[in-house]
């Protein structure tokens, strides 16, 4: 998402605003499955998790990850490389939505 141009700083406001946070989790399959409202959350969430981890890391800091996930690591443990564990940088991104973590409808 970070390469295709999404207006993070939109889709944070549309969660804050909603007050809604999808667990992560749940954002790393296919969002096939999901109607159009649950869709667009997820898109959006999508967005703004990737900005902020974009913000946090840098750009080569994105690269790195993206090798690592392309070498088969799991997301936790390549955050891990960051000094950044998943379930924190889960919860500051809820936070910053004003929401708790939730599924908010939406399942893998």
């Amino acid at each position: 998402m970070y390469f295709e141009g999404h207006d993070a700083a939109l889709s944070e406001r549309r969660l804050a605003a909603a007050r809604l946070f999808v667990p992560l989790a749940l954002l790393q399959t296919s969002f096939t499955g999901l109607n159009t409202a649950q869709a667009v959350v997820a898109y959006d969430e999508s967005a703004f998790a990737t900005r902020a981890l974009v913000d946090r890391i840098g750009p080569a800091g994105l690269g790195q990850l993206l090798q690592d996930l392309d070498a088969g690591q799991a997301m936790e443990q390549s955050l891990e490389r960051f000094g950044i564990t998943f379930a924190a940088w889960e919860a500051d991104l809820a936070q910053r939505v004003g929401a708790k973590s939730r599924s908010a409808g939406v399942r893998p």
